[in-house]
C-alpha cells in the first residue's frame, strides 16, 4: 500500500461527508490538524510517533473509520500485522467499509506469506464490492509472482471489465505483454496507462516501454531494402465454416497496417517514429473503420483529425529519448502546439467506459454491436422482444459519422428500418420538414424517433417528438458536413424559441 497526498485527500473529504450525513463524530480543528501531521510522520518515516498521535485520536472518537484505516496503514508501516489484521475485522464491520479494508487485509496475509488466505480475503470483498477492480488486481498480482502468467492476464482483463478507467490492469498488462510473442497488447495497453496516469513513474515506465518495443521489434535492411516486424506471432486468419465469415485477429491487423506505414522509413528515431505512428494511425483507420472497435485506436484517430498528433505522440514516447523530446520542445512553435494540446485533452479527457473498455477479448465492433437475427424481427411479437435492441442500435448510428460505403452500417440502417416497419408499438410518421430528404438526415430523423419514442414509453412521438427528432437530425447533418438546405441553414441560426414556433407550423400542416 502506497501512501500519497491523494489519501489525505480522501481522508479531508470523508470527514466532511461524516460530518453531513452526521453518523460520526466530526473532529475539532485541532485533532484534524493532529492527524494531518500522522499523516506526515508516517510519510517521512516516522511510523511509531503516528501511531501515538492516531490511538490518542481513537479514545475521543472511537467510530471515527478515517481514523481506524489511518492506523491499519501504520501498522502496516510497521509490520505489525496481528493488530492489522485484527483492526481489519473492525472496519469490515463499520457503515463506511469500503473495498480497501479487504485489500488491506489481503495484503497483510500476503506479506505474511498467507497468499492462499490473501485471495479468500480479496474475494470476500469483491461479494460486497463487485466492481473493485484493484481487488482483481491484487490476486493478479499474486498470480503473476507464483509464474502462472495465464491466470494473471484473466485477472487484470476482469479488472478492466468492472472498472475499465483504472490504470493498474493496464500498466501490468502492458508490462506482461512486452515480455511475450505479442508485444502489439503491451503498446495497446501501454497507452491506455500512460493516459489513466499522466504523471507518475508508471506513467513514465509505459512511455520508454512503448518506445523501446518499436525499437526492439522492427528491423530495418537498409541493403536489402526490407523491414521485419515481429509485433505478433499472430498469422493466421480465421473463417467461420458455416457462415464463410472471415476474421482478422487484431495482432495481425495492426502488423500489416504498421507495415504499410513503414514504407520508406530507414530508421525510427523519436521523430520519425512519430511519424510512421500517423501514417499508421490514418491507415488502420482506413483499413479497419467498420471492423475494429479498439477505443485507444479511436482516440488517436481523433488527436490526429484534431490536429495535435506531433505534440500527443512526442508527449506519449518522449522517456524513450529525452533530449530528442527536450531538443523538440525548444522550439517555440513546439511548445505552442504542447500547449495547444493540452488545453484541448483537458477538455476531452480520453476515459474507458464498461461499454467500450480497451480489452484483448472485446476488439470485434460486429460482436460489441450485438445485432440480433433478422428473422427474429420479423413481426410485431418479435419486435417487441428487441425493442431495446433497436434503441440501442439507433443510438448507435446517430454517435457515427454517416458512411454509405460501410457495410456495417448499411446493416444496422436496414435493421432499424425493418423494425420499425414491423412493430406495433411505434408509430412513425415522416413529415416535411428543414431536414428536406437527404438520406443522412432521413435515416438520423428515424433514429431519432424510434429513441424518444421508447425513452417515453409512447407509440406516436407526438409534435414534442417531432421536433427533437428535426433538430437531432439537423445537426447530425452538420456534424457530418451534409450539405444543408438554405432553410436548414436558417433554422440553425434561429433562438430555441424560433425553431419550436417554425417546427410547430411544420407539425399542424402534415
Amino acid at each position: 500500500m502506497k501512501h500519497t497526498l491523494l489519501t489525505l485527500v480522501m481522508l479531508l473529504s470523508a470527514l466532511v461527508l461524516t460530518a453531513q450525513t452526521g453518523t460520526l463524530q466530526d473532529l475539532s480543528a485541532k485533532d484534524r490538524t493532529r492527524l494531518e501531521k500522522a499523516v506526515e510522520l508516517m510519510d517521512n518515516g516516522m511510523p511509531e510517533t503516528a501511531i501515538d498521535i492516531i490511538e490518542t485520536l481513537i479514545k475521543v472518537y472511537p467510530d471515527n473509520y478515517d481514523i481506524m484505516y489511518e492506523l491499519g496503514y501504520a501498522y502496516n508501516v510497521t509490520g505489525d500485522y496481528d493488530k492489522l489484521l485484527k483492526l481489519c475485522n473492525q472496519l469490515k464491520k463499520h457503515p463506511m467499509a469500503n473495498f480497501q479494508v479487504y485489500q488491506m487485509e489481503g495484503n497483510t496475509l500476503d506479506y505474511m506469506g498467507k497468499r492462499k488466505e490473501a485471495i479468500k480475503a480479496y474475494n470476500e470483498g469483491l461479494k460486497r464490492f463487485p466492481d473493485a477492480g484493484l481487488l482483481y488486481v491484487e490476486q493478479a498480482i499474486i498470480s503473476e509472482h507464483e509464474q502462472n502468467y495465464d491466470q494473471a492476464v484473466m485477472l487484470y482483463e476482469k479488472a478492466i471489465e468492472v472498472e475499465p478507467d483504472l490504470a493498474s490492469p493496464y500498466y501490468h498488462l502492458a508490462k506482461l505483454y512486452a515480455m511475450s510473442t505479442e508485444p502489439v497488447w503491451a503498446l495497446l495497453y501501454g497507452e491506455v496507462a500512460r493516459l489513466l496516469e499522466p504523471s507518475n513513474n508508471r506513467s513514465n515506465e509505459m512511455s520508454k516501454l512503448m518506445y523501446d518495443i518499436y525499437q526492439d521489434h522492427i528491423q530495418f535492411d537498409n541493403e536489402q531494402g526490407t523491414i521485419n516486424s515481429t509485433l505478433t506471432e499472430t498469422h493466421t486468419i480465421n473463417v467461420n465454416q458455416d457462415t464463410s465469415v472471415v476474421e482478422i485477429p487484431l495482432p495481425l491487423g495492426y502488423e500489416m497496417a504498421m507495415l504499410r506505414s513503414l514504407a520508406g522509413a530507414t530508421s525510427l528515431d523519436l521523430k520519425n517514429l512519430v511519424e510512421v505512428k500517423r501514417r499508421f494511425t490514418e491507415e488502420f483507420h482506413e483499413m479497419y473503420k467498420d471492423y475494429y472497435d479498439v477505443p485507444i485506436l479511436d482516440f488517436d484517430y481523433k488527436v490526429f483529425k484534431n490536429g495535435y498528433w506531433e505534440p500527443y505522440c512526442m508527449w506519449l514516447l518522449q522517456k524513450g529519448d529525452e533530449k530528442a523530446y527536450e531538443q523538440w520542445l525548444e522550439n517555440d512553435s513546439a511548445t505552442a502546439a504542447m500547449d495547444a494540446f493540452i488545453t484541448w485533452y483537458n477538455q476531452d479527457t480520453f476515459k474507458p467506459t464498461k461499454e467500450r473498455p480497451t480489452l484483448r477479448t472485446q476488439v470485434y465492433l460486429k460482436d460489441r454491436l450485438n445485432i440480433p437475427p433478422f428473422e427474429e424481427i420479423g413481426d410485431a411479437d418479435g419486435c417487441h422482444k428487441h425493442k431495446l435492441d433497436a434503441q440501442r442500435l439507433a443510438r448507435w448510428v446517430l454517435e457515427q459519422p454517416f458512411d454509405t460505403t460501410s457495410t456495417l452500417k448499411l446493416k444496422v440502417n436496414a435493421y432499424i428500418i425493418t423494425w420499425a416497419t414491423n412493430s406495433d408499438e411505434v408509430s412513425l410518421t415522416l413529415r416535411d420538414s428543414p431536414v428536406g430528404t437527404s438520406p443522412c438526415g432521413v435515416m438520423a430523423t428515424i433514429c431519432a424517433l424510434i429513441d424518444y419514442a421508447i425513452t417515453n414509453n409512447v407509440k406516436d412521438p407526438g409534435e414534442e417528438g417531432f421536433r427533437y427528432a428535426v433538430k437531432t437530425a439537423i445537426a447530425y447533418m452538420e456534424r457530418n458536413g451534409e450539405e444543408l438546405s438554405e432553410e436548414a441553414k436558417s433554422f440553425l441560426n434561429m433562438t430555441s424559441e424560433q425553431q419550436d414556433q417554425l417546427l410547430h407550423q411544420y407539425y399542424i400542416r402534415n
